[in-house]
């Protein structure tokens, strides 16, 4: 099943996209080139291939080959917008957003990326627009509810009202408080 939506992006975000998919190359080609330093070792004398049996190294290749298939489809469908162009209100990669947790009355903030995985150690968390509560916030506005699954046995569900939007270029969006 192919993903037609368009995903909004910075032109910041569009870059990372970018570089994920160049650091992802170079793997293939590290390991494309370790995989044929192995094979020209294993040989037995007589030039002649045994039983071949996927090694780990072949497992990894794959795996990182998987994973520029779906960047390049992923970023077939980006949508670089300026940020003098983009919606205020509308959740786009890059932007901090502050969202209510709706059934325990807590408020926190996220970045949202659009990297295959969300670096742990940022001093806000991110989250990626694979994740459940990205796909779930990336294009909503203030004010607007969402709501998503936990990926566990329970299936949880986990309700959020998008308060804040703050975007790269220092613009922000709040919620307009009832007087």
């Amino acid at each position: 099943m192919v993903n037609n939506s368009k995903i909004q992006v910075s032109e910041k975000g569009y870059k990372q996209y970018l570089e994920a998919l160049e650091q992802l190359k170079n793997a293939k080609k590290e390991l494309l080139a370790e995989r044929g330093s192995i094979e020209r070792t294993s040989l037995p004398s007589g030039g002649q291939g045994g039983d071949y049996t996927m090694s780990s190294n072949d497992q990894e290749l794959d795996r990182v080959i998987c994973a520029i298939n779906l960047l390049e489809e992923e970023i077939s469908r980006l949508v670089v917008v300026s940020s003098e162009n983009s919606s205020e209100s509308e959740v786009c990669i890059g932007d901090i957003v502050t969202l209510l947790q709706v059934d325990i009355d807590e408020v926190g903030q996220y970045k949202l990326t659009g990297g295959m995985m969300p670096n742990m150690s940022a001093k806000i968390p991110e989250i990626t627009i694979r994740s459940p509560l990205g796909k779930a916030i990336l294009g909503k506005n203030v004010g607007d509810s969402v709501s998503y699954f936990v990926n566990d046995r329970s299936g949880q569900r986990r309700d959020f009202t998008v308060q804040i939007i703050s975007k790269e270029n220092g613009l922000e969006k709040q919620e307009s408080q009832p007087e």
